[in-house]
């Protein structure tokens, strides 16, 4: 019974790791179509995602498997409650490869990048091998290799912070000033939505401020109650300055939203 038990053990394991890869792969390839600027091949990854969740369903099924038959107690029980919530985690993470798909559609264009994307590409270096020394991790139950995961997200904050938005220089070094910067899902969200509705931004402003739904759909952070008119004007001027997407007439940068 035990023997049984165990190779059903080792198959999840096995499974967990194939997922792992699946997310690398993907990954990879969305973040080397946003630097090639390659929507052919963004779409393929879009549509490759279903993939990834077939295989989550399947991690589930054999944890619901052995639940069912084996009623694991003490270690097994949590590493089977664990691999049922890392395929969770981790589905998410191939969603993400589809989201950096979807804009790379959105800002193809034959221009190239007006901002230097390496970091960019140095923070999914990081991620990706995040991601497969913690599901070995797991799968081994090293410990001090989990440790080395936790501390390594140390140096993607500190890829992020590169990343982030600055709106001057002082002395000769980027400061962070003026207002915080606006999500770029979020602002091409309200951007869409004012246009819908054919408001100015003065009316989208109030129309923010007294209608919950609108702020959820916008995802608009809960301690923001609304999103000011100069906002939406300046983010119109700067999808311009840019070229926002083929839908902005160019390419986006997060960083110049800082602007706003």
């Amino acid at each position: 019974m035990r023997s049984k038990f165990d190779e059903q053990l080792k198959k999840l394991n096995e499974e967990m790791m194939h997922m792992g890869s699946m997310i690398e792969e993907s990954i990879q390839k969305a973040i080397e179509a946003f630097i090639h600027q390659d929507a052919d091949s963004a779409k393929a990854i879009m549509e490759g995602d279903s993939e990834i969740d077939r295989e989550q369903k399947k991690i589930e099924s054999l944890c619901f498997n052995l639940l069912m038959q084996q009623q694991p107690v003490a270690r097994d029980l949590r590493t089977i409650s664990a691999a049922m919530k890392m395929v969770t985690d981790m589905e998410r993470i191939g969603d993400h490869a589809a989201d950096i798909s979807e804009m790379t559609i959105l800002m193809s264009s034959d221009k190239p990048y007006r901002v230097n994307i390496e970091h960019v590409k140095s923070m999914a270096s990081e991620t990706m091998l995040m991601l497969i020394r913690a599901i070995e991790a797991y799968v081994e139950k090293n410990n001090d290799k989990a440790y080395i995961v936790m501390k390594q997200d140390d140096v993607v904050d500190e890829l992020v912070k590169l990343c982030l938005p600055f709106s001057h220089k002082k002395n000769g070094l980027a400061v962070q000033a003026g207002r915080p910067y606006m999500r770029l899902e979020m602002m091409v969200r309200l951007h869409l939505l004012q246009i819908s509705l054919n408001y100015s931004d003065l009316q989208m402003e109030v129309y923010l401020t007294s209608d919950v739904a609108a702020r959820l759909f916008c995802r608009v952070p809960s301690g923001r109650t609304t999103v000011s008119d100069t906002s939406l004007l300046r983010f119109r001027g700067v999808s311009g300055l840019l070229c926002l997407g083929r839908l902005f007439q160019g390419q986006p940068n997060e960083a110049a939203l800082s602007f706003l």
